[in-house]
């Protein structure tokens, strides 16, 4: 037996909340199947009840209304309108809500353990406030890690980053932008050499650029205090492991940026 169905694109991230963690992605064809496990599940618990009240014998007769029987009965059990969901995956909670909150929805996300407690008799406080605020976080993070953000990052530290150069390079490179329509020529034929350079210098560059790269990622990026505490010591490591995978996208964006500060900047820091 198949089981046809469809999904309106426009009620996609209506679905999306009302029937969480109950899509398939098919990553042969490509195609997104918007509660696809549920309409499964439920169709083959209709299909069985349908077929589990006509006779054997008589079943082959009975086509057109074994059809209609699983359709309607389906079709019920997709229309049941949930009250609230309930999820354990921070993450999910927060996403589902902020889904739910686009879409106009008035469906709480809950959390299991608040539940959990809840019916132990614990009055815990609602916690969704405190898990907005640790998303704002991680989806700040998650953004400064495209493309463009990161170079609009490195931008704000070339001086910086022009200093820490190793052997006198950032200085030379100064000097050839100061040169006047000549050294801009020199400094646009190099363009083909600065992902490599960079790949190369970048390690060297990093421990003293480091500390004026926290300072703007702490503008970027919404975070507690203890987790400020924290990035000293993370975020040399966090960088350390993505620097070497971005910059072959990230290096090409800042390319035209870079030789126009160092054909208008001044000096050391500047």
């Amino acid at each position: 037996m198949s089981v046809f169905y469809k999904a309106d694109s426009a009620q996609i991230a209506d679905l999306y909340v009302k029937y969480a963690n109950a899509h398939e992605y098919d990553t042969e064809s490509g195609s997104y199947f918007p509660a696809f496990r549920l309409v499964y599940r439920e169709a083959r618990r209709a299909a069985y009840e349908t077929v589990a009240k006509i006779d054997s014998l008589t079943m082959h007769r009975k086509r057109e209304q074994i059809g209609e029987s699983i359709k309607e009965r389906l079709q019920e059990a997709l229309d049941t309108g949930a009250e609230a969901l309930i999820a354990s995956c921070p993450c999910c909670e927060v996403q589902l809500r902020v889904t739910a909150d686009k879409t106009g929805r008035d469906l709480p996300v809950i959390d299991l353990g608040h539940i959990a407690a809840q019916g132990l008799g614990i009055d815990l406080p609602d916690p969704t406030a405190y898990a907005l605020e640790q998303w704002a976080t991680f989806e700040a993070m998650i953004w400064l890690l495209k493309p463009q953000a990161m170079a609009d990052l490195m931008v704000e530290l070339f001086p910086q980053m022009v200093d820490a150069m190793p052997l006198g390079m950032g200085n030379l490179m100064r000097t050839v932008g100061h040169m006047g329509s000549g050294g801009k020529a020199l400094l646009r034929a190099m363009k083909p050499l600065f992902p490599p350079l960079f790949a190369l210098l970048m390690p060297r560059m990093m421990p003293q650029v480091m500390p004026a790269m926290l300072e703007a990622v702490e503008k970027r990026v919404p975070m507690p205090d203890s987790m400020k505490e924290q990035m000293p010591d993370l975020m040399p490591e966090a960088m350390g492991r993505l620097m070497p995978k971005m910059l072959p996208a990230v290096v090409p964006l800042i390319g035209d940026p870079l030789i126009a500060y160092l054909c208008n900047s001044s000096g050391r820091g500047s």
